[in-house]
């Protein structure tokens, strides 16, 4: 089956990323990645979490960050990651990446490329001495 290309296929079946349009320069980044593999015999896709080296890449020029992105317990397929990491003030594009290229399977590749920006000129703390 394998020279056919019928079993160890993975593929990517969702991702979730909380703040899809945009994102804040303190907002806490949450990235879900759901995947699935063939099951021949049934003909069809099946979810898949038993990948244990699953990595994603959130970066721009600075900062490049590299987290592990381990399986969710009881919910099959689903990989989930949360980052807090303060980035700078100012307009940028960051890319989350998944590249996954594991020995026999089909590789895994996914981004999502999302503007994150500074607080409006009403969102910063207010400090009053006089009142």
């Amino acid at each position: 089956m394998w020279p056919r290309g019928l079993s160890k296929n993975l593929r990517c079946c969702a991702s979730y990323h909380e703040y899809y349009d945009f994102q804040r320069t303190n907002d806490p980044k949450v990235y879900s990645l759901v995947v699935s593999r063939s099951d021949p015999k049934e003909d069809a896709w099946e979810p898949y979490s038993d990948i244990k080296d699953t990595q994603l890449e959130f970066t721009i020029l600075d900062p490049h960050i590299r987290t592990a992105l381990p399986p969710v317990a009881g919910r099959p397929g689903v990989y989930s990651t949360q980052i807090r990491v303060r980035v700078r003030d100012r307009h940028s594009m960051f890319k989350s990446v998944i590249d996954y290229e594991p020995k026999g399977w089909t590789y895994l590749h996914h981004s999502i490329t999302v503007a994150v920006v500074p607080p409006r000129h009403d969102g910063y703390p207010r400090i009053l001495g006089a009142a």
